[in-house]
């Protein structure tokens, strides 16, 4: 720089050096941004699930099941047997603020069936019915009580859960519009089930002219950011032989947990990771879900599956009969776009039964 002082050359010289170091910043902040960059540990950033799931053994059972003990019209044993003689592994006694001890049936237990600890611990908000069921609780939780709030009875239903070792199942939503989405997102806590369907004729699990279906709520509730994993349950008050039932009968819903292991402590920690789909008629044969793919494998040559992401909206629709077969088997996939918040499968039969897969979140969206 001639021609210039000594102090005008060093402040020329400065002035260089800032603006070729902010160049150098900012290209390097948008090559991070856009995941480009030849320096070590550079992130590349791309939409995939937040949790793997790798599935095809899987152990049925009612989470949701009254006898004489309670509200029901059969005899305990009798219940228990005809779960453990129908082809379920498990089975939670559920009467109301009563928790039966496994102990009890251990008769009608064995290798291939086992009863977990239940109860529906029974309480009510502004007059309507508040029921939680605790599965796998060390102790009887108190119920009978009727709290200000349905959110804040939620609140303390699941604390008392929670800390007696159980897992919270949210019972029917619908049941005397007894709970709404925004009750169950500010009173729920943590990862717990929701009823989505019942085989109860009073509960309205599709919803009515003033109530949207249990599906839709529960919906709502992921979109709120709730960690609600779906179950479909009997809440059976009677065997079939019984001609004066009302009709809530047993092998109408189940859940079916991840796992080979027919004991109490693997299904209780199935439940309580939510590591299970729930169905009332299609039975699924293995579930994948990793990096950016979402795979759901069914023996069903008639079965449809529909991919569904935030506030219920249709993704993609499949049919079985579209896919390849291999050997018996149809896998229906859907991957990513990058726009999802989560995602979430329901597969639905002939007859118009359905199955439904947890919802599983997206990162990198």
């Amino acid at each position: 720089m001639p021609g210039l002082s000594p102090r005008a050359r060093v402040l020329g010289v400065t002035l260089i050096a800032l603006a070729l170091g902010s160049f150098i910043v900012e290209r390097a902040t948008r090559l991070h941004r856009h995941g480009r960059g030849a320096g070590h540990g550079v992130a590349h950033r791309h939409p995939h699930f937040v949790e793997r799931v790798s599935a095809d053994r899987f152990q049925r059972g009612n989470v949701h099941t009254h006898s004489l003990r309670s509200d029901g019209r059969a005899p305990l044993e009798a219940m228990v047997e005809w779960y453990r003689s129908h082809g379920y592994q498990f089975l939670a006694m559920t009467e109301h603020d009563l928790r039966v001890d496994p102990g009890e049936v251990a008769g009608l237990t064995g290798p291939g069936f086992v009863v977990i600890p239940g109860e529906e611990v029974t309480d009510r908000s502004e007059g309507r019915p508040l029921h939680v069921n605790a599965l796998c609780a060390r102790e009887r939780i108190d119920g009978a009580r009727d709290f200000d709030r349905p959110d804040t009875g939620l609140g303390v239903m699941f604390t008392q859960i929670r800390a007696a070792g159980g897992t919270p199942l949210v019972n029917h939503p619908n049941f005397h519009g007894s709970l709404t989405a925004d009750d169950i997102a500010r009173g729920a806590s943590g990862r717990y089930l929701l009823e989505i369907w019942s085989g109860h004729p009073e509960v309205a699990p599709d919803g009515n002219e003033s109530r949207p279906s249990a599906e839709a709520i529960w919906d709502e509730v992921l979109a709120r950011g709730g960690d609600a994993i779906p179950a479909a349950v009997d809440d059976a008050h009677a065997l079939p032989d019984d001609s004066g039932s009302p009709r809530a009968l047993p092998g109408r819903a189940w859940v079916e947990t991840f796992g080979d292991e027919t004991t109490s402590d693997a299904i209780c920690a199935a439940l309580a990771g939510g590591r299970l789909y729930a169905s009332n008629g299609p039975v699924l044969a293995a579930i994948t879900v990793r990096d950016d793919v979402f795979t759901v494998t069914t023996v069903d040559p008639r079965a449809r599956v529909a991919f569904i992401g935030d506030g219920g909206a249709t993704l993609a629709e499949m049919r079985a009969s579209d896919v390849p077969a291999q050997g018996n088997a149809r896998a229906m996939t859907y991957r990513l776009t990058g726009e999802e918040g989560l995602v979430r499968a329901r597969v639905s039969d002939a007859e118009g039964h359905h199955a439904w897969t947890a919802a599983y979140r997206v990162e990198g969206s």
